[in-house]
């Protein structure tokens, strides 16, 4: 009985430390799109409070005409996420970059960038990808 217990229990212990195929897969997901294919965005923060952002996307070649980048810099205050700043650019192809836009952000809060890629044809918008680029506590 006691072969039983301690099996039972060597068992247990080790279908605890074993990573399931499912929850492994779950962190390394990555968005399925059709249209867009890259979304980046940049965020670094200099020691005098100048945030530096940039942005790039990408979008196949079937049937987009138009491909915007939007990079929103967010600060989190009171535990909600609140856009400080955004910049947009726009292309007639398949790819867009958002050149270095700098912004002044406060001391003692944290910071983030969502990037934002939405791929057209004509005027219609197909689809549209986001990234989440965080940069953390600013001391």
């Amino acid at each position: 009985m006691k072969r039983v217990s301690t099996f039972l229990m060597v068992l247990l212990l080790l279908c605890a430390m074993t990573p399931w195929s499912s929850a492994a897969q779950a962190n390394e997901m990555q968005p399925l799109w059709i249209y867009v294919t890259k979304v980046t965005g940049t965020l670094d923060i200099s020691n005098t409070g100048m945030a530096k952002v940039t942005a790039e996307g990408e979008a196949s070649k079937k049937g987009v005409t138009k491909i915007t980048v939007s990079a929103s810099l967010q600060q989190l205050k009171g535990g909600t996420w609140e856009e400080v700043k955004s910049w947009t650019s726009a292309s007639n192809g398949t790819s867009v970059s958002l050149s270095e836009k700098s912004w002044s952000v406060a001391h003692g809060y944290s910071y983030r960038v969502v990037a934002t890629v939405k791929a057209y044809t004509g005027t219609a918008l197909l689809e549209q990808g986001s990234s989440i680029q965080n940069f953390g506590y600013f001391a």
